[in-house]
């Protein structure tokens, strides 16, 4: 299964951070992990919540930082929706209510496709499976378009001649 790009990033770096199924993640501030939409190779660098004291009230952050961040969680909420709406991972908040703080758990399912997802060949894989129609049309394209150029250009060039 071929995913949009944020939850093909997400459903990665969960597995590289939580590294097998059904184990609960350590906390994580949503905002930290928004960054990561930047910088998707980058989420075994993230603190976790209490390691990091990175919290929503523990972070001063500049108008700057909120304004490109809000929208980064935006994007991020929405892959984690999605994700959870497909079984691939299990979500829950923090259980004091700290702001934007979440746990989370890879069920078998995002397991797999994350670990696919993981790796350069895996990954290819999946995208050919996925638009392997769209290319045999493209390069039967190719293939009727060359003959066609190469009878129809001389016609052509010798008409204007």
């Amino acid at each position: 299964m071929w995913l949009p790009k944020d939850e093909r990033w997400v459903l990665e770096g969960w597995y590289h951070v939580i590294g097998e199924p059904n184990k609960e993640s350590p906390g994580y501030w949503k905002g930290d992990l928004a960054e990561r939409l930047e910088k998707p190779k980058s989420w075994k660098a993230v603190a976790t919540y209490l390691a990091g004291g990175q919290g929503a009230n523990d972070k001063e952050l500049t108008k700057e930082a909120v304004l490109r961040l809000l929208p980064l969680m935006g994007r991020l909420e929405k892959a984690h929706k999605v994700l959870e709406e497909r079984g691939m991972i299990g979500q829950k908040p923090h259980e004091s209510r700290e702001v934007d703080v979440i746990f989370v758990t890879l069920t078998v399912k995002g397991y797999d496709l994350g670990r696919k997802y993981s790796g350069w060949w895996d990954r290819s894989g999946l995208w050919f499976r996925e638009y392997k129609d769209h290319w045999l049309v493209m390069l039967l394209a190719a293939v009727v378009g060359g003959v066609l150029g190469g009878v129809v250009l001389p016609l052509v060039l010798d008409m204007i001649r």
